[in-house]
């Protein structure tokens, strides 16, 4: 009798242990993300994120998920976009919470009545934001209209919902993006240094051709060729395929940017691919231009990096320390 009732009590136990685990722990866990998700302007995954519109007072602009993180600029132009800063977006945009809600129209919550949407800007919303997920048929839209007279704050609508919030200040600035801002800025997105097997400095005469011979580094090619040191060699590489874009020039001759006479000129080949990459860079007094074999697009580029390529052969040479050279005199002394 007494074993029975102990295998009672043991599984009234276990039934409380369960239920307390899975209704009070995972349940408020489950009741905590909810009310998380409620505080945000709008619910979704940015991993999920398949397209994204943005409309302005007379500007669109459409972007399109490829692969498993790429994004491409649909319009006004087709051109690949930069990861980077559409996922900070989406990051950015996940995480706008309401901080008021009010009612029908702009009235107040229980009142009846109906205020025009024109006096939130509204209306004509300065930002109109649409997202697209995997997991949802419809899309979910965010229209951002006027700032509030005090507070810091601008008013907002969520898609066909009645209601008028709240939202903090930034969220204006923070979806306030540009095509210039949007699209890929780095000249060769696909190039790693670690990719490159040769290299060839066009602008010397004669040009300099440097090979990676695998452990051994690299090689300046020639007879009688000084030793080059490897890192330096890395560091330009490097330099070559991270180089980026401050702005985008129009497409028109290149002579007036000085690059059909460029004052630097790389040329190289990476592993796995048959293509030959081709960097052309001019300045213009203050003013530097760039061009590659990848794009018809012509980019203006910062000063720094002008002069983080423009390297002469004695910068790449092995530093050799004559022996004896280099350690301290007490060395070897016998005290």
């Amino acid at each position: 009798m007494r074993y029975k009732t102990t295998l009672i009590l043991a599984g009234v136990l276990i039934a409380l242990a369960a239920y307390t685990y899975f209704v009070e722990v995972k349940g408020r866990e489950g009741r905590e993300k909810e009310k998380e998700k409620g505080g945000r302007v709008l619910s979704f995954e940015p991993q999920k994120v398949t397209e994204l519109k943005m409309t302005y007072p007379g500007e669109s602009i459409a972007l399109v998920r490829y692969g498993e993180n790429q994004w491409r600029l649909t319009y006004p132009l087709v051109t690949r976009g930069d990861s980077l800063v559409i996922g900070g977006l989406l990051t950015t945009l996940e995480n706008i919470q309401v901080e008021r809600t009010i009612g029908e129209n702009g009235a107040e919550k229980d009142v009846e009545k109906e205020i025009e949407l024109k006096e939130y800007g509204l209306d004509s919303p300065s930002i109109t934001v649409v997202v697209s997920t995997s997991d949802s048929e419809r899309p979910q839209t965010l229209l951002i209209g006027d700032p509030t007279p005090v507070g810091g704050q601008v008013y907002a609508k969520r898609g066909e919902r009645d209601e008028v919030i709240l939202l903090p200040a930034y969220a204006k600035g923070s979806l306030q993006k540009s095509v210039g801002t949007l699209r890929e800025k780095r000249l060769f997105p696909d190039s790693k240094a670690e990719d490159v097997l040769n290299l060839t400095l066009r602008h010397f005469n004669p040009p300099l051709t440097l090979t990676k011979e695998g452990e051994k580094g690299w090689k300046l090619n020639g007879k009688e060729a000084p030793e080059i040191e490897g890192s330096k060699v890395e560091n330009l590489v490097s330099r070559l395929v991270s180089l980026r874009a401050d702005d985008f020039l129009p497409k028109i001759d290149r002579d007036i940017y000085g690059l059909r006479d460029p004052k630097l000129r790389f040329i190289w080949q990476e592993k796995g691919k048959k293509e030959i990459f081709e960097l052309i860079v001019s300045q213009l007094g203050e003013k530097v231009y760039a061009g590659t074999n990848q794009s018809k697009e012509l980019y203006q580029i910062a000063g720094y990096q002008f002069n983080d390529l423009n390297v002469d052969l004695a910068a790449l040479k092995k530093i050799e320390v004559p022996k004896g050279k280099g350690k301290p005199e007490s060395a070897g002394k016998e005290k």
